[in-house]
This record gives structure tokens, sequence and C-alpha cells, in this order.
């Protein structure tokens, strides 16, 4: 089962985050959120982002990956989680303008994004 690990927001956060992160950017549709900051973070800065889409809780959320995984023996209630270690503290540094920012940061592991398993 595939194992996700990075920095979470909220579909309403993201796009906020997407404004002040990158001023120039053109949201021309709310609903390909993702797929706009990685087209313009890579044109603008060089930056590669993996941004997974995803439910939980019933809400919508996008996760930035620092860390990915098939975890043969994983379920979605029992997994290793994916330590917020030095790459994905330097990944937060890309994505965050602030230290306060990327402290306050939620960092999660989700297992199955794409609720294909068991």
């Amino acid at each position: 089962m595939l194992r996700i690990g990075g920095y979470v927001m909220s579909l309403r956060d993201i796009t906020d985050w997407a404004r002040r992160r990158f001023p120039g950017i053109d949201i021309y549709d709310e609903g390909i959120i993702p797929s706009i900051i990685r087209e313009h973070a890579e044109e603008a800065e060089g930056l590669k982002l993996r941004i997974v889409p995803t439910m939980r809780d019933g809400k919508g959320i996008c996760v930035f990956v620092a860390h990915s995984a098939n975890d043969p023996f994983g379920t979605r209630t029992c997994f290793t989680p994916f330590p917020r270690d030095a790459f994905a503290v330097e990944l937060g540094r890309k994505l965050f303008l602030t230290q306060r920012e990327l402290d306050q940061a939620e960092y999660t592991t989700i297992c199955d994004p794409f609720e294909r398993g068991y």
C-alpha cells in the first residue's frame, strides 16, 4: 500500500498559501490547484514539487510529499509514519516563507492516499 509523508494543507489554505508564496501565480481554476502550483513553482524557481490531493475526515487536503514508499504490510490505520527528517525540513524551508510558518505546518503520514487498498 502506498504511504506518503509530508506537509498538509486544506484546499482553502493551499490557495491562500500559493498566493502568498508565489505573488504572480495565476490561479485560474481552484479545482486543479496542485497542478497550477507545480507548474508555477518549477517555471518560477526550478522547484519540483510532488503534491497529492486526497481526503481526510471527509475534507479535501493536499500533501506536499517529502517521502513515499510502498508498504506491503501497512493498512490505513496501522503503518509506520515517516519522520520529519532533514530532507523534510529542507523541503519545508523551500515551501514556507518564515520559520514560524514552517514550525506551524502540519507534517503527517498518510497510508493509502488514493483509497485503493484495504
